[in-house]
């Protein structure tokens, strides 16, 4: 491990290197406010140096390895900490080179710190830093001053380089120049920057120093957690297949989702129930998933049944299709019904359905009476206890798989819960309707009662 103080824009500037944003690390997510915090510390640090005072700021740590050296390329830095502060200074420089009118100055801030111009043609190695791959269109297109798509302009990456392009035009605009913000600002910014030699030193494991790293920005997710888990011990190429291969597909169908589809996925294949997906407990579920051992931890076995299972659960927290259009009906339902604690149920027994364990129609009659059961529940207020109760109605799966009347036998399975996870009957439904809202319960389907 290497520990060494530095300028933020002398590591930058090294046209030997390019860094890489290995897939396992999180999309880059720094929020207008953050950016906002960033720009006032560089102009804080330019005002504090042209007044005499000599200032520098300290910009946090950037810890990466270097990979295998290959003949006539740049050597390639793998980010292990850092990639969302060194994305938001290429954005700022960028932004601050198209603003420039001087011609001699964009170049310098183009060669010096945004592209590798000793690198010929096209490749990935020709722009100084390779983000993730669902950024990473977006950001080569910013720093080739290419016009970007729809779609790219709605990423973060092209959202924070036009609000700096903003803050730096209401800069200009007050009187002041941007130029002197590269020399007395972001150029007196510091970093110590850690290299690890994880071929050397086995304890500098990438994949332990990662995780026990506290990010500066935003918490890492699960998504995150279980993404980097998964691929981080893995080397560059394999990391590389399986993020392409499964892993890219799941965040571009479940868009926002993927934690809350994992502690899903938990809940269904642990026939148990855990804490709902949030900031304060990532980092347990994330334990938790890592002590399950499923498939003996064997990392394409579970991205292949995370990916597999994806299209699914897409299913029942979106309008996309499943083919079966009673289905799809009777899920958009629990969906406006909001019965979000039984989505590892309807993953489950979705499942079964889709190998061919239970057919079509036998879904359907499951599904059909489940939905009559949350209606009536929501029609009384009852709520309570679903969150633990739901996820292991999957333990019951197998009693509907064997049953003749499937629609029957999951009646006789829900009337039996007890107290807060009755079925109600037909005479507090009918007490409830009585005493109830016509405008609100006229819109209620009669076949779900």
């Amino acid at each position: 491990m290497k520990p060494l103080e530095q300028k933020l824009l002398k590591l930058l500037s090294n046209n030997d290197v390019t860094f890489f944003i290995p897939p396992y690390q999180r999309n880059y997510e720094w929020t207008e406010e953050q950016c906002n915090i960033f720009f006032e510390d560089v102009v804080k640090t330019h005002d504090k140096n042209v007044s005499g005072n000599l200032a520098e700021h300290f910009f946090g740590t950037i810890t990466y390895f270097q990979t295998e050296t290959v003949f006539g390329q740049p050597n390639k830095l793998i980010l292990i900490d850092g990639q969302q502060r060194i994305t938001t200074t290429m954005l700022f420089l960028t932004a601050l080179r198209d603003l420039l009118p001087d011609q001699s100055l964009k170049k310098f801030i183009n060669t010096k710190y945004l592209k590798n111009d000793n690198v010929d043609g096209d490749s990935e190695y020709k722009i100084k830093l390779k983000q993730v791959e669902t950024d990473w269109s977006a950001y080569k297109k910013i720093i080739l001053g290419e016009e970007l798509s729809g779609t790219e302009k709605t990423s973060r990456v092209s959202s924070n380089y036009n609000l700096f392009k903003v803050l730096l035009t209401e800069y200009s605009n007050d009187g002041n120049q941007i130029e002197p913000l590269i020399n007395n600002g972001i150029d007196k910014f510091s970093v110590i920057t850690i290299e690890l030699e994880p071929d050397r030193n086995p304890w500098e494991n990438p994949q332990e120093i990662f995780e026990s790293m506290n990010s500066l920005g935003k918490p890492l997710s699960l998504a995150d957690l279980v993404r980097n888990y998964l691929l981080l011990g893995l080397n560059a190429d394999t990391q590389e297949k399986y993020y392409r291969k499964y892993w890219l597909h799941i965040e571009r169908i479940l868009p926002g989702q993927v934690s809350n589809y994992i502690r899903d996925f938990m809940q269904w294949r642990t026939e148990g129930s855990f804490k709902q997906a949030t900031e304060t407990n990532y980092k347990e579920l994330y334990a938790l998933f890592k002590n399950q051992n499923y498939y003996g931890n064997n990392a394409e076995d579970i991205l292949k049944d995370l990916y597999t299972h994806a299209e699914l659960y897409s299913c029942i927290i979106s309008d996309r299709s499943t083919g079966n259009t009673k289905v799809d009906n009777i899920l958009a339902d629990i969906r406006y019904l909001r019965v979000t604690t039984a989505y590892s149920f309807l993953l489950a027994l979705l499942s079964e359905w889709k190998e061919g364990i239970i057919n079509g129609s036998g879904t359907e009659e499951i599904l059909d009476a489940f939905r009559i059961y949350c209606m009536r529940r929501r029609l009384i207020g009852l709520t309570a206890a679903e969150n633990k109760a739901f996820p292991v109605l999957v333990k019951q799966i197998s009693k509907l798989e064997c049953a003749d009347d499937k629609r029957q036998e999951t009646f006789n399975i829900l009337s039996k819960q007890e107290s807060n996870l009755r079925l109600p009957n037909d005479v507090e439904i009918i007490n409830t309707l009585n005493g109830a809202n016509f405008l609100i319960i006229s819109t209620v389907n009669s076949s779900w009662l």
